[in-house]
């Protein structure tokens, strides 16, 4: 590590703390345990969203991001969850659809227990929840040939993906109350047929139902029929890597493809913007169950 990486620092016209720069270390440690967990099991991994476009416009962190996002092919998502299982230990935990009751299926965090990143949400909805810094990772499924078959998948997705966020209405303080009213009375009649976690598993069967290799993969379970999700299969056949900080970033060789699909073909234009998780709490040096 750069022995400056932790000063406060001005980066691109945006003013960088101590605190977040820790952040960012949290980051990169977690994305070394995961890296280490992939090279024993011969796992590939990508640098996804604003981690990727931060490694090709900044060579590291954009300045105002606070996590780094990783994308996997589905096959190598379900191996990297079951390797988790038995190989990471405390402080780490990995949270995805199975590891704790009310996390939707949509993707996987990786977290560092001695450490506090809690959304709003999380903090008032799931405070049972492993709430500490996280880094991202997505899975990239099939997406159907075919304008029928399309259709026919994302739409069946988009109506059980709304089916499932239903479950988080009744816990959020910021949901109108007809909303609550409303999720409770669809809520108690599914509670007699199902539950949470059995719609989620049958969530992510209908996700991974696409057989074969299809001329596109995506991040279906999280962003069913979006176009900017959804990439060629070839993009992820050979990768490069590139700089990130003091280390580098493995990314799909053809990056100017993958980044144009998601940001556009202007994406090397710096536009100063927010973080994502604008109603996130980080402490870097105390951890959430404190």
């Amino acid at each position: 590590m750069d022995k400056d990486f932790l000063k406060a620092e001005k980066r691109s016209g945006f003013f960088v703390d101590k605190t977040m720069k820790k952040v960012w270390l949290c980051d990169i440690e977690l994305l070394e345990v995961m890296e280490d967990i992939c090279k024993r099991h011969n796992i590939k991994w990508f640098a996804d969203g604003g981690t990727l476009l931060g490694a090709v416009r900044h060579k590291g962190f954009i300045p105002w991001d606070d996590d780094i996002d990783i994308q996997m092919l589905r096959d190598d998502y379900d191996r990297f969850v079951e390797a988790c299982k038995t190989e990471l230990k405390e402080p780490y935990f990995l949270q995805w659809a199975g590891s704790e009751k009310g996390f939707q299926p949509w993707h996987a965090k990786l977290r560092d227990d001695r450490t506090t990143g809690s959304t709003r949400f999380e903090t008032n909805c799931f405070p049972e929840w492993h709430r500490g810094i996280f880094i991202d990772i997505f899975p990239l499924d099939n997406v159907p040939d075919g304008k029928v078959k399309y259709f026919l998948h994302m739409t069946y997705l988009k109506i059980f993906r709304l089916l499932l966020l239903g479950f988080e209405v009744p816990r959020s303080p910021e949901a109108k109350k007809i909303s609550k009213i409303f999720a409770h009375f669809v809520l108690g009649f599914l509670n007699l047929f199902t539950t949470h976690e059995k719609l989620c598993m049958a969530y992510l069967k209908k996700v991974k139902s696409v057989k074969g290799n299809t001329k596109k993969v995506g991040v279906t379970a999280f962003r069913p029929g979006v176009k900017k999700y959804e990439w060629r299969r070839e993009l992820f056949e050979s990768t490069v890597e590139l700089p990130f900080e003091w280390r580098t970033v493995t990314c799909p060789e053809n990056v100017h493809e993958r980044l144009s699909v998601q940001y556009g073909e202007d994406y090397m234009v710096f536009k100063k913007g927010t973080a994502q998780h604008t109603t996130i709490q980080f402490n870097p040096y105390k951890s959430y169950k404190d």
